[in-house]
């Protein structure tokens, strides 16, 4: 089972298209323009740092996704191992023990004698 990675939003795109006109405005105005206020400046280097601090964090945000689908994968195999294992001391205990065995019981198996005894049904014949 893969986790779904995550891809930049629409907000990036946008983000993007916006900074290509900044870029041009101030390219065709020979100036950096500063399109926020004195108190909180905002050119196209912040729009441009902002874009790439999310690109960057999508991208570690996919890569810790990539460990947890090894880790995923890891633990598993684990148990399926575990799962043949803990079958496989079953097994061997009725088979070194006796299927009606206190042994067995101990494991958590079930003593042949304590299993229930299947109960067949009365049909009744149709009534015409």
């Amino acid at each position: 089972m893969a986790f779904r990675k995550r891809k930049p939003g629409v907000v990036v795109d946008d983000a993007k298209l916006r900074l290509d006109g900044m870029k041009g405005i101030d390219t065709a105005n020979l100036i950096t323009v500063n399109y926020g206020s004195v108190a909180q400046p905002l050119t196209q280097t912040d729009m441009t740092a902002q874009i790439t601090l999310i690109e960057d964090d999508i991208s570690d945000y996919n890569q810790m996704l990539e460990n947890a689908t090894v880790m995923l994968n890891k633990i598993q195999e684990a148990e399926k191992k575990l799962k043949v294992m803990y079958t496989r001391v079953l097994k061997g205990a009725i088979a070194q023990f006796g299927p009606d065995s206190s042994e067995v019981e101990v494991l958590g198996g079930t003593r042949t004698s304590e299993r229930k005894k299947p109960v067949k049904k009365k049909t009744t014949p149709p009534v015409a």
